[in-house]
């Protein structure tokens, strides 16, 4: 997973990004995909709760 992180850091800086952008995206993006995967399994939980009551 190192490998593919720093060949999309190469391919943004060489599209112009700064390497301090590129890296504060990635760690954004980590950080909503994982709030969204902890909304989602929130929302399961929630439904598999309702599912039993009926």
């Amino acid at each position: 997973m190192e490998l593919s992180v720093a060949e999309l850091i190469d391919t943004a800086t060489a599209a112009g990004w700064k390497y301090e952008e590129v890296v504060a995206a990635i760690n954004e993006l980590s950080d909503n995909l994982m709030l969204a995967h902890q909304a989602n399994a929130d929302t399961e939980s929630s439904i598999e709760q309702l599912r039993r009551m009926t």
